[in-house]
């Protein structure tokens, strides 16, 4: 992208409509400007500011979990459609995402910035770094891999499936135990089995599902892993009183999570990561010690496992901090 005439600043690219956004509604667009800035890096103006539905905190959180997997997301699309010149009609696949916050910063209504850089593994696969800044503080690093296929390329590799939507939704477990508010926010059903719960496709609320789609996307997956180590760590804990903020998250997808078989997501604890083993997360104050010492200090991390038919079709870790209610 050149630099618009006279400036030598990069141009801005606006006008960013819920099509781009893959999402049914304007209200729910939160990537505002884009500029490229060379060498496959862009920074991006971001809005957190409407009224986003669904992703307001969880009790006992400090971030925006679910805006923070959809800002993620939407940058990648808002990169794909514009800069890489993908049309919409083509199908992306989410392959791996972590990302780390600062805990301590507090989000409000004040301008957010994104920074991302772009490494290319494929001539239809990228891997992008995003940090987000707020105040002048980086508060958020993440680094995830997608790649994207023709629609004619992923009707052949969904073949029938193609046609799959969401079957009767089991009955969600206590909001209460999820760090969640009303029951069409519940991603999970209750398990005959200790630590295990049964993924709930499609809740009814827009903010997950808001068009028709052909297997359980990876936004619902993402929730479903935060409120399953929520509800681990409240099982551990004995509940009262006790929130649970993530403060990262490691997420690998194996396979589609299909609509027409239970998929059942096991909760385990495992010992905290070592700074610097996958999950970054941004330095505080300057001093990246410090929040490393928050991050392995205090419960330990859980590993999240999908399974259907037997099989694995996803896994996370979820690392964070218990916080009062």
């Amino acid at each position: 992208m050149s630099p618009a005439p006279g400036t030598g600043a990069p141009d801005v690219r606006t006008g960013f409509t819920a099509a781009v956004a893959h999402r049914a509604a304007d209200r729910d667009v939160l990537v505002r400007g884009l500029r490229a800035m060379g060498d496959d890096a862009y920074t991006l103006d971001l809005d957190w500011s409407g009224p986003h539905l669904f992703f307001g905190p969880a009790r006992g959180s400090v971030h925006h979990h679910m805006l923070i997997a959809q800002t993620l997301r939407q940058i990648g699309l808002a990169l794909a459609h514009t800069e890489f010149a993908i049309g919409p009609s083509h199908h992306f696949l989410m392959n791996d995402l972590t990302y780390a916050v600062d805990p301590r910063h507090r989000t409000d209504l004040s301008p957010l910035r994104a920074e991302a850089s772009c490494t290319w593994t494929a001539r239809n696969a990228v891997r992008v770094a995003i940090s987000l800044i707020q105040r002048g503080t980086t508060f958020l690093t993440s680094d995830s891999s997608f790649s994207w296929v023709s629609d004619r390329g992923y009707r052949r590799l969904r073949g029938p499936r193609l046609e799959s939507r969401p079957g009767p939704r089991p009955f969600p477990v206590p909001p209460s135990a999820t760090g969640r508010h009303t029951p069409d926010e519940v991603v999970l059903g209750p398990s005959e089995r200790p630590h295990c719960w049964e993924l709930i496709p499609d809740t009814g609320n827009p903010a997950l599902i808001d068009h028709p789609v052909d297997h359980v996307p990876g936004l619902v997956i993402m929730e479903a892993v935060h409120q399953a180590a929520f509800a681990f760590i409240r099982e551990r804990t004995g509940g009262a009183g006790t929130g649970w903020c993530p403060v990262s998250t490691a997420m690998y997808a194996d396979r589609y999570v299909e609509f027409d078989a239970p998929c059942w997501i096991e909760a385990r604890a495992v010992p905290p990561l070592p700074p610097g083993a996958g999950l970054t997360a941004p330095p505080a104050s300057g001093d990246p010690g410090v929040l490393s010492g928050i991050l392995t200090a205090g419960m330990p991390a859980v590993e999240l496992t999908g399974r259907q038919r037997g099989a694995v079709v996803f896994r996370s870790v979820v690392e964070g901090v218990l916080v009062p209610d």
